[in-house]
């Protein structure tokens, strides 16, 4: 949904307003939430909406959630903690996917990589496509914003 820099966290004054110490942070993942996970064990939750000040202003205005027309893409949406999402597109991803897998890069979360529940798989699908939307109407709202400014 966005990127950023934990030097950004600092600077635009988001960890003070969160009473975070920068230095405590020893993970950061983004799924449906920001997810700060602390050294002293404890995780904050901060919804996506509040992230957006600290975002590089292209993330916002871009609309491409699932990079759709890369090979591969991976992602935290719909994961198990510990795990990424993989989406292999086409030969070139599922030739690179399989040369790290057999390296010991990654590892699969079953012994199968396909879905074996069709359901799990499209409640995965129906999630990425609601963000993949949702970072669509964000974009277009940005994009229409910054044009009524130089109206």
């Amino acid at each position: 949904m966005q990127c950023f820099t934990v030097e950004d966290l600092a600077k635009k004054d988001f960890a003070k307003k969160h009473n975070i110490n920068i230095e405590d942070i020893e993970k950061i993942n983004i799924k449906d939430k920001l997810q700060l996970h602390l050294k002293s064990g404890i995780s904050i939750q901060i919804p996506l909406s509040e992230i957006e000040q600290i975002a590089r202003p292209a993330c916002i205005a871009c609309g491409d959630f699932a990079n759709d027309f890369a090979d591969i893409s991976v992602g935290g949406l719909g994961s198990d903690d510990g795990y990424t999402t993989v989406m292999v597109r086409n030969s070139i991803g599922k030739q690179v996917y399989s040369e790290a897998l057999y390296k010991g890069y990654i590892h699969n979360k079953s012994k199968c990589s396909h879905y074996h529940d069709k359901e799990e798989k499209n409640e995965l699908v129906s999630l990425i496509k609601d963000f993949a939307s949702r970072k669509r109407i964000r974009a277009e709202n940005r994009m229409n914003s910054s044009l009524k400014k130089f109206k």
